[in-house]
């Protein structure tokens, strides 16, 4: 867990993302504290993979705007100078990518290169961040996929990806990606394609680095149950926007959002299955398009709890509602109050 009064690792403000129309992602606002594992959630079309793209500077004929700053974090001792990644060259952000910033991305198998061996892809990395040669890059190789939990790692980096299992695969990308020791590792749906036990284990080792190397994470994922067994904190995002941010225990114990509340709703439940109980209250509708998201709240057309006055009045803005002993917890709602339990 991370100090909250401490100096962010990344701290983003004001980030709007679009693609010669409207909006994709706006006012997008938060911070990552350093070592901090943060859970982004939401349904499909909510901006959470957009948005960090953004902020990874890979996304193609994108208009990006707002600010997105990474200071010097554990690899560095704190002493680099706070970098703006917004509208940074691209030779600089490819320099940054890998060596400070790093992405596991949701599918290994079309990550990874089919025609190169795992050896091959992890040397090519460690060449481009690192200045080892000869031994020491074999030996580091090897490291890294101990590290990772591969049994048989020297085997393992004379096969091409295909010989290998979805989870060996997903081990492998998470190796390429903490080859440089990163500040921070954004890691975008890594276990959807993985079986329940798999996942697990991939979940423990994910957080097992963090403790041992001090990495940030942002963990971009729709599936609440991974996040409630991952994350330090919670960020919702609606429609492109912020609508919760708070400490894991207090999101999954208070949820202040409707839309959170019923993310939660729709989340099976152990004892309900073994119940019998098949219904899921998931939210009716969908997440509005971006040409559709209007200038009320973004959710309203969905909520059982929305009034003409305030909802539909104006957009609510994120406003702090952390209780006493409570280092941090916002909402966009504007009826919280009323609706607290």
């Amino acid at each position: 867990m991370t100090d909250r009064n401490a100096a962010p690792l990344l701290s983003v403000r004001n980030l709007t993302v679009n693609f010669g129309g409207p909006d994709i992602v706006d006012d997008l606002s938060f911070d990552i504290g350093q070592g901090e594992i943060v859970a982004l959630v939401g349904e499909s079309g909510s901006g959470k993979s957009v948005g960090s793209l953004a902020i990874m500077g890979l996304l193609e004929n994108a208009t990006i705007q707002g600010s997105a700053s990474l200071s010097g974090g554990a690899s560095s001792g704190g002493q680099e100078a706070p970098t703006e990644l917004v509208g940074l060259p691209a030779r600089r952000l490819r320099a940054l990518r890998g060596r400070r910033i790093s992405m596991i991305f949701q599918d290994p198998l079309s990550s990874l290169d089919p025609l190169q061996t795992i050896g091959g892809q992890i040397r090519e990395v460690l060449k481009a961040h690192t200045r080892l040669t000869g031994a020491a890059l074999h030996s580091r190789a090897i490291a890294l996929l101990e590290q990772v939990g591969i049994v048989d790692p020297e085997g393992c980096l004379a096969l091409l990806p295909q010989r290998l299992s979805g989870g060996m695969r997903q081990r492998v990308m998470i190796a390429l990606a903490i080859a440089a020791e990163p500040d921070l590792l954004f890691a975008d749906e890594p276990t959807t394609a993985l079986d329940v036990t798999v996942q697990a284990q991939v979940l423990r080792l994910l957080k097992g680095l963090r403790d041992q190397t001090g990495m940030a994470m942002v963990f971009i994922t729709h599936n609440l149950a991974v996040a409630s067994a991952i994350a330090d904190r919670v960020i919702v995002l609606y429609a492109g926007q912020v609508v919760e941010d708070a400490p894991a225990d207090v999101f999954f114990r208070r949820p202040a959002m409707p839309y959170s509340r019923a993310l939660l709703s729709a989340a099976p439940r152990l004892e309900a299955v073994l119940a019998g109980y098949g219904h899921l209250e998931a939210p009716r509708g969908q997440v509005p398009s971006p040409g559709q998201r209007g200038t009320a709240c973004r959710f309203a057309a969905r909520c059982d709890d929305v009034r003409e006055t305030p909802c539909l009045a104006s957009m609510p803005s994120l406003v702090s509602i952390a209780a006493n002993g409570e280092a941090h917890h916002t909402v966009r709602c504007a009826r919280w109050e009323e609706l607290a339990p």
